[in-house]
């Protein structure tokens, strides 16, 4: 120890103030006990590319252990790029590993105090929240923390999707932290009239953003409040206005669920409401968890006219009802509590209820809704094709078919095509579960002529071809079967609804599979399961590792047919109903199922 060090206490010597990135390599431990050698060969090659990184953004890896990286960096923003480079490579070179996954990390920054140790590597809280950011990451995502984000706005082009406040193991504060994306590609051209707009005052602006906005996308107006002329099918003109791609530029709001902001638009125009921060929020930024926190903000305030308070509330509800539906129940039950005649907050409650599978409360306020009586007819239509489907989750065919027939016939009459189309859709999924597959056929294709007059992709479309699929592969034709689920797949990417593309793999790879194809099927597998995990599935992880597990047994690989089946085990959450079909295959497989009770010995006595 040198004569300055020693005047001074040794942890207050060594400890600094840096940025800390912590990456870690998915899947790893479960693709090592597959093949060891592929999962280190898969580390190696990760090490590889983020060696580079590191060293062109002038930081150093300070810690390797096993599948994970610890490295410092001289600014928050060189680690954040680091971090997003590392994501943004792998995914170009799409490395697989031997069960079909791509090499994915996720990684951790935060910026904090951390304590120099011999041999050059850290310890400290800022090294601990690093490494539990990480743990919380998405698979190909990157989770900054607050103090991270505080020092690289403004400095780099991403997207940032709030989450917490996070409560991390052994870190006894929470930590609000933010997933960062980057999309390549250039900025969204935003309409000169709402550039313009930003000069006008702020009380004027309020009155008219949302309004001058649909304007601005050759919307027509029935009246000065903003009620679409055409309904949903009108909003989703918008919605895709502001995220498709112009003039041939590669929009950098890529990873926006088309399908949600088309109903946040709806929702905001269809309940009268004002919308003023939570637009330019949704055109500038795309950053809906700044959106939320702004508008927030702006209620905390103690001079609110009851009006302005209610408008706010019904911002905050439209952003939050499906990422968040806890908070839009807070602030639907708020703006009841404001105004109890509000309606359109009643038919909100009762879709935030239904989301969460709370039948009884969900009833409980469309039953509210439909006493109060909503603004017009279209209103109350909206309200029946509610309340049908919350009569198909009970599984209540005959209650919900003649509810949706009305409205099918009654919208026809007023020109609501996107509310034909949705209760066609749903009739055909009625009659199906009834095996009344003829009417249920003639539904959907009626469904389906109207989707195609749609001048934006409806994900109706999508849900249409899909029961129709199922339908053909229950009737044996296996080839249209495919065809069908193959314009479900395009439908649900040009909308990138992961959901939907997962759930049309499946259906394509359980057709290919009934026609004996294989390899195809197992291609259908893999590429569902990539996308499931990705986006944390748990469902239909389960399904495409029993798909799998199907494929091997076909190719009679009991060894690999159970290992998929220990897989689906692991992915499956113990609450989600399994059909007979999915049960019939498990027993099939022949390997066993312990959460449904499906033991090898009772599968060979079965067989």
């Amino acid at each position: 120890m040198n004569e300055s060090a020693a005047a001074f206490p040794p942890d207050i010597e060594r400890r600094r103030l840096t940025t800390v990135v912590a990456v870690d390599v998915c899947g790893y431990s479960r693709l090592a006990e597959v093949d060891e050698p592929a999962a280190v060969k898969t580390v190696q090659f990760v090490q590889q590319i983020y060696d580079g990184i590191v060293a062109r953004r002038r930081g150093r890896i300070f810690h390797r252990a096993g599948d994970g990286f610890l490295a410092e960096f001289p600014s928050a923003t060189d680690g954040v790029l680091a971090a997003l480079e590392l994501c943004e490579e792998l995914r170009r070179r799409d490395t697989l590993s031997p069960t079909g996954v791509s090499a994915k990390i996720r990684a951790g920054v935060h910026a904090g105090d951390v304590i120099d140790q011999p041999g050059g590597d850290l310890l400290g809280h800022g090294v601990n929240i690093a490494c539990r950011l990480q743990g919380e990451a998405e698979p190909g995502g990157v989770l900054v923390s607050i103090h991270a984000v505080n020092l690289i706005r403004g400095h780099i082009e991403a997207a940032f999707r709030r989450r917490g406040p996070l409560a991390l193991r052994n870190i006894d504060e929470p930590v609000v932290a933010f997933d960062v994306h980057r999309e390549n590609g250039r900025k969204l051209l935003i309409p000169t009239s709402l550039r313009r707009m930003r000069a006008v005052s702020p009380a004027v602006a309020s009155m008219t953003l949302l309004a001058a906005l649909l304007v601005a996308l050759n919307l027509s107006m029935l009246d000065g409040v903003g009620r679409l002329q055409k309904g949903n099918d009108r909003a989703a003109t918008a919605a895709d206005s502001l995220i498709a791609n112009r003039g041939g530029e590669t929009s950098r709001y890529n990873h926006v669920d088309r399908d949600y902001l088309r109903r946040v638009l709806s929702d905001l125009v269809n309940s009268n409401q004002k919308s003023d921060a939570l637009v330019f929020a949704l055109i500038e930024r795309n950053d809906i968890g700044a959106a939320v926190g702004k508008l927030e903000q702006a209620l905390k305030r103690s001079d609110l006219s009851p009006q302005r308070r209610s408008e706010l509330l019904h911002q905050v509800g439209a952003l939050s009802y499906e990422r968040d539906p806890d908070k839009a129940i807070a602030v639907y039950h708020e703006a009841l509590r404001l105004n109890p005649g509000d309606f359109p907050a009643a038919v909100r409650l009762g879709r935030a209820y239904a989301l969460q599978d709370k039948i009884s409360d969900a009833e409980h306020y469309f039953d509210l809704a439909r006493r109060m009586g909503g603004p017009d007819e279209r209103a109350m239509l909206e309200l029946d094709t509610h309340q049908a489907s919350l009569s198909m989750h009970r599984y209540d065919m005959e209650a919900a078919i003649p509810m949706l027939s009305r409205v099918a016939e009654r919208a026809a009459a007023l020109g609501f095509s996107d509310l034909v189309s949705r209760a066609r859709t749903s009739l055909g999924l009625a009659y199906f579960a009834l095996d009344r597959n003829d009417l249920a056929k003639r539904q959907l294709n009626s469904a389906i002529a109207i989707q195609k007059s749609f001048e934006s992709v409806d994900p109706e479309h999508a849900r249409a071809l899909n029961v129709l699929g199922q339908i053909e592969a229950k009737q044996g034709d296996f080839e249209a079967a495919i065809a069908h689920f193959e314009s479900q797949y395009d439908i649900e990417s040009r909308m990138r609804r992961a959901q939907g593309i997962t759930d049309a793999l499946y259906f394509w790879g359980d057709a290919y599979l009934a026609l004996g194809e294989v390899d195809h099927a197992h291609s259908k597998f893999l590429e569902g399961l990539r996308v499931a995990t990705e986006h944390r599935i748990a469902d239909l992880v389960f399904l495409h590792y029993v798909g799998l597990a199907r494929v091997a047994q076909r190719e009679e690989n009991r060894e690999g047919a159970c290992l998929n089946i220990r897989e689906a085990e692991r992915a499956y959450n113990g609450e989600s109903k399994v059909g007979p079909k999915t049960r019939a295959d498990l027993v099939g497989v022949g390997c066993g199922f312990g959460p449904l009770g499906i033991e090898p010995a009772l599968v060979s006595a079965a067989k």
